[in-house]
């Protein structure tokens, strides 16, 4: 997880804790969130979509921002599951998340409200302009935007059971791309840019248009060409981990 977007959800929670920015269990909007914190919205609105997909906060639309009690306590426990699990799991978790995402995609088909189509599409969008620039993080943050659109589709499914098992698969992953990147292994990204903007739009559509069976194909096969493809970086220079 990126470390500045990781510190901003983490103080943003401490505010949660010791009540200095909740009002009966309600957050101030993204743009006085952004002025107390003294960063920008686009900071805040990512910090937030974190807090959500972790359980702490629920974004009800216009009525706004609210506290929820599960999960109040675990924000520091989530966030450092990132790089704390074997490097060496991370083929046989794509078999555990092609039989996790999959039916989960087919749930948000069902379960997802008009808020959560647009924050897969604002990571969309993000992921978009990442892979245009083509600059020298483009591959650090794509793979950050694409476990939030990953975090955000299992979000989506208002199952709090299968939020929390995803967690624990995406620290493994996230650590698996930290890795990648840290390691200089960045040209092979621009070249996925496309494709991953396709197959993400894909699923966005299905789940638009609560198509149960297309949005588990989807992700089956996003999921299927994203695992080939880490497989064959590993192969072609030697260690993913090096």
């Amino acid at each position: 997880m990126n470390g500045s977007r990781k510190k901003l959800a983490e103080k943003i929670y401490e505010a949660i804790k010791d009540g200095s920015i909740v009002s009966d269990g309600k957050l101030p909007t993204e743009r006085e969130t952004a002025a107390v914190m003294g960063v920008s919205r686009t900071s805040v609105r990512e910090a937030l979509i974190v807090l959500e997909t972790l359980g702490i906060i629920e974004v009800k639309g216009k009525q706004g921002i609210f506290v929820k009690d599960m999960g109040l306590g675990k924000l520091t426990q989530s966030l450092d599951l990132y790089g704390s699990w074997p490097a060496d799991l991370v083929p046989k978790v794509f078999q555990v998340r092609i039989m996790m995402e999959s039916p989960a995609a087919g749930l948000a088909a069902l379960s997802r409200t008009e808020g959560d189509l647009e924050k897969m599409e604002e990571c969309a969008a993000r992921l978009g302009q990442i892979f245009s620039s083509d600059g020298p993080d483009a591959g650090r943050e794509g793979a950050e935007w694409n476990d939030i659109f990953h975090r955000v589709v299992i979000a989506s499914t208002h199952n709090e059971v299968l939020i929390r098992m995803h967690e624990g698969l995406s620290s493994i992953v996230a650590r698996a791309m930290e890795s990648l990147n840290g390691n200089s292994l960045t040209t092979p990204r621009p070249q996925w840019g496309e494709r991953i903007l396709g197959e993400h739009g894909r699923i966005v559509e299905a789940i638009r248009e609560r198509d149960e069976a297309g949005a588990r194909e989807a992700m089956r096969k996003h999921l299927e060409i994203s695992a080939a493809n880490l497989e064959k970086l590993c192969r072609d220079r030697g260690s993913l981990f090096g």
